[in-house]
């Protein structure tokens, strides 16, 4: 199979976030002996031919999972068969997919429901910013949150992604997909110098995931998030909220996080957005946050002690204490305008629900060998501290629940950003 990709147009300009990192490379390069050079370009070229591999036979399938499955990721053994080929489809034709999953799984009843939901935060975001902005600073919040657009689902007509530039090839798994990558490449290159598509959806309806985009300013909730558990028409308002509306408040924060902030309403960079005092109040609010995140640690078989990294974790961490606080505003807001939830377990209050759903959204279990390594590279904090920290730091969970002051639940001293103590 030979794909032909359409030639890119002109580049009159190459916009890298490395600038130092070329020049310094070469540099290097250039000072190794000729051996060395050539061990380089030997193991850049393994580089380039290591996503093929799990495209191959089965004795290079199974050489690729020995290391990645199982040496890093501490997995017993691959996937069955039938889990690969539709993890295949699902990430080369994933839209496609997508439609089905719509049409079967998710209502519009239910897409109204979220809409609201994604409303209230909105609102209480602005309604409540935080006391140390400035006037200016405040007004250019409200300026971006005012273009926050919500895209809910699934994208909408005519916004479908198209692929009949892509071709199966019967018989040649490793041609088909090396064929629909490069397709999907040509794809990219296309849009060089062409106006930034809003509409355009980077995650498929069928992902358990959610999203904010710098560069559109939207936040984004495939279908399969709006699902059990993180919402449901049979739930209460309080575990909707306590569950997706944490999520939703995550991202929503996200446009105004460690590196959210740096983009206006327009998706771009502008180093002039906010005032320079609101940047160093923003700074040393953030710093609590990194201090705090620094103290949480994991230990595991062998007596090996990890901590989380605050800084490497702050933006989602940032992400995560606006979304819980925004998310029990705006439940106060829902019970205050349609009643409060029936009460669903006699043993816990609508409040303390609210918080029960949260943390089950980050309910799983991890192989020591992934979460060393996540700890090492993920930007999101280990899913008991994305429950702890931004519970720690909620007064009103601590009124809920009436955990006494100064305990480790519900220390003296609490971090905030985007929502004031």
């Amino acid at each position: 199979m030979r794909v032909v990709v359409p030639p890119a147009p002109p580049l009159s300009a190459v916009i890298t976030t490395t600038r130092t990192y070329f020049p310094a490379i070469s540099s290097i390069i250039s000072r190794l002996a000729s051996s060395d050079q050539l061990k380089l370009k030997r193991y850049l070229t393994w580089r380039a031919a290591l996503p093929a591999l799990p495209l191959l036979s089965t004795t290079f399938n199974d050489l690729h999972f020995q290391f990645f499955g199982k040496v890093l990721s501490g997995a017993a053994a691959p996937p069955p068969r039938a889990t690969s080929c539709v993890t295949a489809v699902n990430s080369l034709l994933g839209f496609d997919v997508g439609r089905i999953y719509v049409e079967k799984f998710f209502s519009p009843q239910q897409r109204a429901a979220v809409e609201d939901l994604a409303t209230r935060i909105e609102q209480v975001f602005g309604a409540g910013l935080p006391s140390w902005l400035s006037a200016a600073g405040r007004a250019a919040a409200l300026s971006k949150l005012a273009k926050v657009k919500s895209k809910i689902g699934y994208p909408g007509e005519g916004e479908w992604k198209n692929y009949s530039a892509y071709v199966v090839v019967q018989g040649r798994f490793g041609a088909t997909v090396m064929g629909m990558r490069a397709a999907e490449q040509a794809e990219d290159l296309q849009k060089v110098y062409t106006l930034v598509n809003r509409k355009e959806w980077f995650m498929t309806p069928q992902t358990v995931n959610a999203y904010y985009s710098p560069s559109t300013n939207d936040i984004n909730f495939p279908a399969a998030i709006l699902q059990p558990p993180f919402f449901s028409d049979s739930y209460p308002a309080d575990m909707n909220y306590g569950a997706l509306g944490m999520v939703v408040g995550h991202e929503l924060t996200h446009g105004f996080d460690d590196d959210g902030r740096r983009f206006n309403g327009d998706g771009q960079l502008d180093p002039s957005f906010w005032p320079a005092a609101d940047v160093q109040a923003f700074d040393a609010r953030a710093g609590c946050v990194v201090n705090e995140y620094n103290k949480f640690k994991m230990t595991f078989p062998g007596g090996v002690t990890m901590s989380v990294n605050g800084n490497l974790t702050l933006g989602e961490n940032l992400a995560d204490l606006g979304g819980i606080e925004l998310a029990f505003r705006a439940l106060q807001q829902h019970s205050a305008d349609r009643g409060a939830s029936p009460r669903l377990v006699p043993e816990l209050s609508g409040n303390q629900l609210f918080f029960v759903a949260f943390a089950q959204g980050w309910c799983g279990r991890v192989r020591d060998a992934l979460a060393m390594q996540r700890l090492a590279s993920d930007p999101h904090s280990p899913g008991p501290f994305r429950v702890k920290g931004p519970v720690m730091n909620s007064k009103a969970f601590a009124q809920s629940f009436g955990c006494c002051s100064g305990s480790s639940m519900n220390p003296a001293t609490k971090c905030s950003v985007w929502t004031d103590p």
